[in-house]
């Protein structure tokens, strides 16, 4: 409701209503068909969260049915390492399931504070500095690398976080 003010965070509930859908059923058939395809790294791009469920903003877990189909598409596809970039929390953080590393990273130029944010699927603290995420393919050694880094908007700065994954 746009004429209601929004004091707590994260208002949104979740809903397995078959009709609410992230992605329409051509696309579900589009990607089912490229994760069927031998990789060694396979990379999906989402403009929110997949992995956690912390935050009660935008997130694949406010549609759980759709959250479930995704996971376990990425879990039976030929894809060494499945890895997932997201944005839109104004935090970052590096997450984690048995078959899923997923980055989140933003903003740019301002973050947001959060006097907490429990997630057991989250590496570590929440990142509340300005931060972009980064993923560095090191083919011969058969790794990916995933990284958080600080940025002030105009350069880059150190690795915040990182976790690797291998994938030969």
């Amino acid at each position: 409701d746009p004429k209601k003010s929004y004091l707590t965070k994260g208002e949104y509930v979740p809903s397995i209503d078959s009709s609410k859908t992230i992605l329409g059923e051509t696309q579900w058939l589009w990607l089912e068909e490229e994760l069927k395809r031998e990789a060694e790294v396979c990379v999906i791009v989402s403009s929110f969260q997949m992995i956690s469920i912390a935050s009660g903003w935008e997130l694949w877990g406010l549609f759980p049915k759709e959250r479930d189909r995704i996971f376990k598409l990425l879990k039976e596809s030929k894809c060494k390492v499945s890895l997932v970039a997201s944005g839109d929390r104004h935090v970052g953080g590096i997450y984690k399931t048995e078959s899923i590393i997923e980055v989140t990273s933003s903003s740019l130029t301002h973050t947001m504070q959060y006097v907490t944010e429990p997630d057991n699927l989250r590496i570590g603290s929440l990142v509340e500095v300005n931060n972009f995420g980064g993923i560095v393919f090191d083919w011969d050694s058969h790794m990916v690398i995933v990284n958080l880094m600080e940025t002030d908007g105009k350069t880059a700065g150190n690795v915040i976080k990182s976790i690797n994954a291998s994938f030969g």
